[in-house]
């Protein structure tokens, strides 16, 4: 079986490292090729987590453009959810966007059309 070749954006979302550990518990099934956290602050916060040690920090230009890139994991402070998870699907990168899906529903509602298209 292919590995899925697999990112993060964001580091603040209060569940992104319990998703980035969990990604990590299945090595056979998930290539993690890196984490991209744009506000130093959370990266001075929570870079040092044990779910991101060994883990390459890209900017998120790196991430989105990564070769055959599967999936991405949004996990952005709630009010930039929309903005990267918009990034992703824009360039057809399947995304897992955490709760509350940001702060607008009518965002949200596109985002999920443009999924789908």
């Amino acid at each position: 079986m292919k590995k899925l070749k697999i990112g993060q954006i964001g580091i603040g979302h209060n569940h992104g490292a319990a998703k980035m550990e969990t990604v990590r518990k299945f090595p056979e099934i998930f290539d993690v090729i890196g984490v991209a956290e744009p506000d130093s602050s959370w990266l001075e916060k929570r870079g040092n987590l044990p779910a991101y040690q060994g883990l390459p920090f890209l900017t998120v230009e790196e991430l989105l453009n990564f070769p055959s890139l599967d999936a991405l994991l949004i996990e952005t402070d709630v009010k930039d959810l929309m903005h990267y998870a918009s990034l992703a699907v824009d360039r057809g990168v399947p995304i897992h966007m955490d709760k509350p899906g940001g702060e607008n529903y009518g965002e949200f509602r596109d985002l999920i059309e443009t999924a789908r298209q």
